[in-house]
């Protein structure tokens, strides 16, 4: 599962968002590069913080100036640090829950990993007033901290690295934008369904 997770994320050509207020990324539009207007429930972006909205798949919220977004491929956002490779960096993928749970897509993850030796654990989050879960220190080419949640039938993943205590002041980014992603993370509707390509 986890190899799956970071092949989607090497998706294809990255898309470049920056730029300074709010970001949009309304991946379907009713007209060819027409941009709806906020959403009121949206958190408001301040001096050093940018608000994100992702109108297809159903979320926005707000994240440290400093990064830019990139969208490699359908379902997938990273919040990557501007022109620095060893730097914090998020991942939102966003699919079909396929009526699995959240807590059962941790345990899995899980269960992956702790007969080769690791000790994985699942802690409870709330993220926008859904109880999502948490496994910290997941191998990979980074050690992360992966949290799932779901809403309305749509599986929210989320992936923040570096998770390297080892790594101070990297570590310390991650988690300035863990809490920053998460704190201001907010369902709104989605336009459009799941599994539908880009126009």
């Amino acid at each position: 599962m986890l190899r799956r997770f970071f092949v989607l994320f090497s998706l294809g050509l990255m898309v470049l968002l920056a730029g300074c207020g709010p970001v949009r990324v309304p991946l379907l539009l009713p007209t060819q590069g027409q941009i709806p207007a906020l959403d009121a429930t949206c958190p408001v972006p301040t001096g050093d913080l940018q608000q994100l909205a992702v109108d297809r798949e159903g979320y926005c919220l707000l994240y440290p100036a400093g990064y830019i977004v990139e969208q490699p491929a359908d379902g997938i956002t990273v919040l990557v640090m501007d022109g620095l490779l060893d730097a914090a960096h998020a991942h939102i993928n966003v699919e079909d829950a396929l009526g699995r749970t959240a807590e059962e897509v941790a345990t899995a993850l899980v269960d992956e990993f702790n007969p080769l030796g690791f000790e994985l654990e699942i802690s409870q989050v709330n993220v926008a007033n859904e109880t999502g879960f948490m496994v910290d220190n997941v191998p990979g080419q980074d050690l992360n901290r992966q949290l799932f949640v779901v809403h309305n039938g749509r599986l929210y993943s989320f992936l923040f690295a570096p998770a390297d205590v080892e790594r101070a002041e990297v570590q310390a980014q991650m988690e300035d934008l863990y809490t920053t992603v998460i704190d201001s993370f907010t369902f709104i509707a989605p336009t459009a369904p799941t599994g539908l390509p880009r126009p």
